[in-house]
């Protein structure tokens, strides 16, 4: 049986990279993590896929995918982009009855592609993930919900960034947890943090105008003031999560 992978749709884009910054990325050296091009995933689940399928996540076979694995864009289908991979895996690993991995996307200068589809994550407008592997155990499955095949040991290959994933929860990881431990979210919050500080200021020079105009018994003008300032600042958190 051959290697199994599946996924739909394609789409191919490109990006430039500037000579300065072709040279700050070859001043960093071979090897090194910059951690603002890192993301985490959920690469599978136990859940029925849309093939009928379940993959146990108990039966990864891993070894050889820590030690040379990479991460390609449609399971390099696309034949603009071809084989050459997207970005690295620094980490895969199951917990929690799903399989996880953490990669870094090369920047424009090793793989354009892994710019674009690094930016189509961070915007939202890419989430699914699918995985390539080689069977190793499997068998037939049939219940309520339909019939399949069901995989108990696997090996994995490679996994990919997909339009649409066979899989739905095999997605971007939103918990964050393994992001923080590299410290991603303190190198990409500069922006965020500094948002916060402005708006913490704002807050305690509306909140000194709201306690002065509530002390001249001016309530409602003090109620809408604080309205307005609540949304602004709602609206000025959403910009700065986005950044």
């Amino acid at each position: 049986m051959g290697d199994i992978f599946k996924c739909l749709g394609c789409e191919v884009v490109t990006a430039t990279m500037s000579a300065d910054e072709v040279s700050e990325y070859s001043k960093a050296g071979p090897g090194a993590v910059d951690p603002t091009r890192v993301l985490e995933f959920i690469i599978s689940t136990k859940d029925i896929d849309r093939d009928g399928d379940t993959i146990d996540p108990k039966g990864w076979v891993l070894d050889e995918f820590n030690r040379s694995g990479v991460v390609l864009w449609q399971h390099g289908q696309d034949n603009n982009v071809g084989m050459l991979p997207i970005a690295r895996p620094l980490k895969t690993w199951t917990a929690g009855g799903v399989l996880r991995s953490r990669a870094e996307f090369a920047p424009p200068v090793v793989n354009p592609m892994g710019e674009q589809v690094l930016q189509a994550f961070k915007g939202g407008f890419l989430r699914g993930v699918s995985v390539r592997f080689r069977p190793i155990e499997f068998g037939p499955r049939k219940d309520a919900d339909g019939f399949g095949t069901a995989y108990t040991k696997q090996e994995l290959l490679e996994y990919s960034p997909v339009a649409i994933a066979a899989n739905p929860q095999a997605s971007l990881a939103d918990d964050g947890k393994a992001l923080a431990e590299l410290g991603i979210i303190k190198a990409a919050s500069t922006g965020y943090e500094k948002a916060l500080a402005d708006l913490r200021a704002e807050l305690a020079r509306v909140t000194k105008t709201i306690e002065g105009m509530r002390a001249d018994c001016d309530r409602e003008s003090a109620a809408t003031l604080q309205a307005t300032v609540t949304a602004r600042i709602n609206a000025a958190v959403r910009d700065a999560l986005r950044r």
